[in-house]
């Protein structure tokens, strides 16, 4: 599955209505509170556009340049726990900033804190940095919305699992809260609820490469209807293994405002091994980045999750200056795609691992190489043909020849490189055996991507940023002979294949508006969609738009 993505099996039943009702209108009531809290005086609503914005800061590319000129710089809102302690610092120099927001100690440069009311030497204020447990509990949330839609094209036969060639609309939203309790100096609980609604294109059939993250991958219950779930409850501990404190920003995965250089952490309860793995700067985020599936995140790591994109278990990362290495084991679901996650772990289980190395840390450059192993009960697409020619089944059908104990694995690369002026780069490249049924993401084995992103401050608006991406997706010759015969996988269908790679070009661009507000256009153009050179091209227009209310102290 993926990070919200989300399915109509989370739907409360007709008698839960109403509680579900209730829990969305709590959560949003929550989120609007966030975003009138802030202080009304001085610069503090230059603050709060700043700090509500897609990211807590400036983008890592724009720190080629000095960082109080980028303060506005944008970003994805993920992958900062390990931001520069040049952020950091440019943060604490905001004028007007509220102490709640950022309450962070000045560890990055070694000195100590500042006394109330004292100034850098910018003459700019900075906060006081409290001695003992500062940031005790913490308070965030967000606001998603993304409408789609395309005209119709050209497809010479459909199937059950076609993405439609005639014109259609699709509009979903998402809503997070997130919540954290600081314990002790090591030791935090996080816990995040989050209310959906709405449904993708073609109810989320027909592409391997959707073009919306946000969206169900099954039909909505009806018109409004709100789902409510649990999407995080985690204990988090950090054991100290000695450094100098390096600066931390607070997120809904990590409270502490400084972390020590050399660490173990670890975490255990209800996640998304996306939280955790497979991060880019540049294609990471479809709250302020690219809306498709396989640029966000590598299309071939089938990655074990729940409907809604989560699962149970543990992970653990050590960090080193420049090196940090991540595994996690957790569960996977009885069914493919399903909901229910399954207890036997001498057969149901899931193993990843990765290693990240900046080897250009002062240009932003970093490498993560990924491994993953499912193990579940799953059908090959060897078996199902073998059954169809023996006249088992009246069309190949992976459902009728799972077997328990069956191993998919995969690998990926992943690479992103700051350039002068705030520009960026980013490439993936992932593969898997497939041999087996797609399981838990979408239907490729195989897919290479690269882009870029352009800063808006050369055009006058540092706020903003531009992104464009191609990715090429591709399957295996056993998948290919099962949807040319007519198979189905939980995605892909057309009850025949003339093969060819899915290849998809997209562009966008975020637009920062005040009070945590952003929208941003988005074009998507999908060559052979759903691998089939009969169908398509498709041109999927889109806009988003994106409330960020921050991650703040309430103590």
């Amino acid at each position: 599955m993926f990070l919200r993505k989300l399915d109509a099996e989370h739907t409360h039943r007709d008698a839960h209505g109403s509680i579900s009702v209730l829990r969305s209108g709590f959560t949003l009531s929550v989120l609007a509170l966030l975003m009138f809290a802030a202080p009304a005086t001085g610069q503090a609503g230059q603050s709060l556009t700043n700090l509500a914005s897609g990211d807590s800061g400036p983008h890592p590319a724009a720190q080629a340049a000095p960082c109080k000129d980028k303060l506005a710089s944008s970003g994805p809102q993920r992958s900062r726990r390990q931001v520069s302690a040049c952020l950091s610092s440019a943060r604490k120099t905001v004028a007007g900033l509220p102490r709640w927001d950022f309450n962070e100690r000045l560890a990055e440069s070694g000195s100590s804190a500042s006394p109330a009311g004292s100034q850098g030497q910018d003459g700019a204020p900075k906060l006081t940095a409290y001695p003992g447990l500062s940031g005790r509990f913490w308070l965030g949330g967000q606001a998603n919305v993304i409408a789609q839609g395309h005209g119709a094209f050209h497809a010479l036969y459909s199937g059950p699992h076609s993405f439609h060639n005639y014109p259609g609309q699709a509009v979903t939203s998402i809503e997070d809260l997130f919540t954290g309790a600081r314990v002790s100096h090591n030791f935090e609980v996080l816990f995040d609820m989050e209310d959906v609604r709405g449904q993708g294109l073609s109810s989320v059939l027909g592409l391997a490469g959707f073009t919306d993250l946000d969206a169900q991958r099954a039909p909505s219950p009806g018109v409004g209807a709100v789902h409510t779930y649990m999407s995080r409850l985690l204990l988090h501990y950090i054991v100290p293994l000695g450094g100098d404190p390096v600066s931390n920003t607070p997120s809904y995965l990590e409270l502490a405002s400084s972390l020590p250089a050399r660490r173990f952490e670890i975490y255990f309860g209800k996640f998304s091994l996306a939280d955790f793995f497979d991060h880019n700067a540049y294609a990471n985020d479809d709250h302020s980045q690219f809306l498709n599936w396989t640029v966000d995140q590598n299309g071939a790591w089938d990655y074990a999750a729940d409907t809604a994109g989560y699962t149970y278990g543990a992970y653990l990362e050590f960090d080193d200056q420049a090196w940090s290495v991540r595994f996690a084991e957790v569960l996977m679901t009885h069914n493919p795609n399903g909901r229910y996650l399954s207890l036997h772990l001498s057969h149901t289980k899931a193993e990843n691992a990765q290693i990240d190395w900046a080897y250009s840390p002062s240009t932003f450059g970093k490498v993560r190489l990924l491994g993953y192993v499912d193990q579940a009960r799953m059908g090959s697409f060897a078996n199902a043909l073998a059954a169809w020619r023996d006249g088992l089944t009246p069309v190949p059908d992976v459902n009728a020849v799972r077997q328990v104990g069956a191993h998919e694995y995969g690998f990926g690369l992943n690479w992103e490189q700051g350039l002068p002026h705030g520009f960026g780069l980013f490439a993936r490249a992932g593969w898997n055996n497939g041999k087996f049924e797609s399981y838990s993401y979408t239907e490729v084995n195989n897919t290479f991507e690269g882009g870029f992103e352009a800063p808006g401050a050369l055009w006058g608006r540092p706020a903003d940023h531009v992104g464009v991406a191609f990715v090429s997706n591709g399957i295996s010759r056993e998948h290919q002979a099962y949807l040319a015969a007519g198979g189905l996988g939980f995605m892909l269908g057309d009850g025949a294949l003339t093969y060819g790679r899915e290849q998809i070009l997209e562009a966008y661009y975020n637009l920062r508006l005040p009070i945590g507000f952003s929208i941003a256009p988005d074009i998507q153009y999908v060559r052979n969609p759903g691998y089939n050179q009969v169908r398509g091209p498709v041109v999927v227009f889109g806009m988003r738009l994106h409330l960020h209310l921050g991650f703040h102290q309430f103590y």
